[in-house]
């Protein structure tokens, strides 16, 4: 597959932003996100009509301007000593590109090392003050679908912000047809979250080392296998008298199964068990007390933090389960008061997960594994006014993490795995991960 870029510019606001409106702070949580990029990419069908492309271009440029007049930060950049975004309607960088195939062809075994041609490349790393906080390319394929591939600057939205911003797109989009009204964000998280001093504790992604091929492969658990899956750790439980009183949930059981796998694929590398420290992304939008908005721009997530302690009578699934479990609960409970708290005590308890978290990493003999969930957010109700994505995909990932989506269905999980090359392939060979996936 090859994508050539056939023209690059910047989108601005269709209505400039108000003078007051200029400046807007980050908030803590931005400031703790790594200098990295949140991306994704939908696929839309083109039912052979070649010639619609031209249309369908034209009303996603003029609705992309019309949803940055709501999304203005977006169109911004980063004043990074400031602690702010500057509003300043410079745009966002929008590529067009044209692929040599079919989308159907594509979809049909796609391969994962090709997708982010779909994406523009080198938004936001190099240089956070002037770079676009978002890019776009939009790719035609020969039968007249659709692969549209989004960039969002991670120090200014995680996975919820992006959704909500390509969502408010799409409703921008189909209001030019039926006169809806466009989804609107919430900015409230700078100001209860104010940035402060953070000595030591800005993290970054783990460091790039080019001699190390990291791999990505994408591992799909339909709905039948989560509930096998879901019905052994039941069964588990309660040989063991484990005490689980409620049905593991799909995330939960899927994290566990990968989990253990990785644990396996470590012990096979190793040539012993060995500890393993966990940390999932729980969003906290709607889990504290006043809940946040759902719309809320910006970071607003804490790492969950499961601790398995090379433990051979602790290898069985319920065990990982329930220690998945118990991690985003403790995490919840900790975290569900912050909008109530003052600022110094917050940012004690975002100092002490941090440490915690720096710590595992720093330790040679603990295997730290980052997870991170998209599931249940609404990514496939993203209609641009020719119908919902035949699929939407991430990308093929520089560093070692795994990521969780929902299945277009929303009954099964896409697992979305990044291991170097030697783990990989212990990984994929794992009981569980052969049984329970496709």
């Amino acid at each position: 597959m090859k994508v050539e870029i056939l023209s690059r510019k910047f989108i601005k606001p269709s209505a400039p932003t108000p003078d007051h409106l200029r400046q807007k702070k980050i908030s803590l949580f931005d400031q703790l996100a790594p200098p990295s990029n949140v991306s994704l990419i939908l696929y839309y069908s083109g039912n052979g009509n070649i010639a619609g492309n031209n249309k369908r271009r034209a009303q996603l440029e003029r609705s992309l301007s019309e949803a940055l007049t709501a999304f203005y930060p977006l169109a911004g950049r980063f004043a990074k000593d400031d602690l702010l975004v500057d509003c300043n309607d410079q745009g966002v960088e929008y590529l067009e590109g044209q692929v040599d195939c079919n989308l159907d062809e594509f979809l049909l075994e796609p391969k994962i090392e090709l997708l982010n041609h779909l994406l523009p490349s080198d938004i936001g790393i190099p240089d956070l003050i002037t770079s676009p906080l978002v890019a776009v390319q939009i790719n035609s394929f020969n039968c007249g679908g659709l692969a549209i591939g989004v960039c969002v600057s991670h120090k200014i939205a995680d996975a919820s912000g992006i959704v909500s911003f390509i969502n408010g797109w799409s409703s921008a989009s189909r209001a030019e047809m039926v006169n809806e009204a466009i989804h609107q964000p919430n900015f409230d998280l700078g100001s209860l979250f104010p940035p402060r001093t953070l000595p030591g504790l800005e993290i970054s992604p783990p460091p790039f080392n080019s001699e190390i091929k990291i791999v990505t492969r994408r591992f799909v658990f339909n709905g039948e296998a989560i509930t096998k899956l879901k019905a052994k750790a039941e069964a588990q439980a309660q040989i063991n008298n484990n005490g689980m009183e409620c049905q593991p949930t799909r995330v939960e059981v899927v994290t566990a199964v990968i989990w253990k796998a990785l644990i396996s694929a470590a012990r096979a590398k190793h040539g012993h068990l060995r500890a393993s420290l966990l940390t999932h992304n729980v969003n906290m939008r709607q889990k504290t007390v006043p809940p946040m908005p759902e719309n809320s721009l910006g970071n607003f997530l804490v790492a969950a933090i499961a601790r398995f302690s090379a433990d051979e009578s602790k290898m069985e699934l319920h065990d990982f389960v329930g220690l998945v479990r118990d991690a985003a609960r403790d995490a919840v409970a900790k975290f569900a008061k912050i909008p109530v708290l003052n600022g110094d005590e917050v940012m004690l308890m975002l100092g002490n997960l941090y440490t915690d978290l720096l710590g595992g990493l720093c330790n040679s003999e603990v295997d730290v594994r980052i997870f991170s969930s998209w599931c249940k957010f609404p990514i496939y109700e993203a209609d641009f006014g020719w119908g919902k994505p035949a699929w939407v995909s991430l990308m093929s990932f520089p560093v070692e993490i795994v990521t969780l989506m929902d299945t277009k269905c929303g009954e099964g999980i896409e697992a979305w795995v990044s291991l170097n090359e030697q783990d990989m392939l212990h990984f994929q060979q794992d009981p569980n991960i052969v049984a329970f996936t496709c």
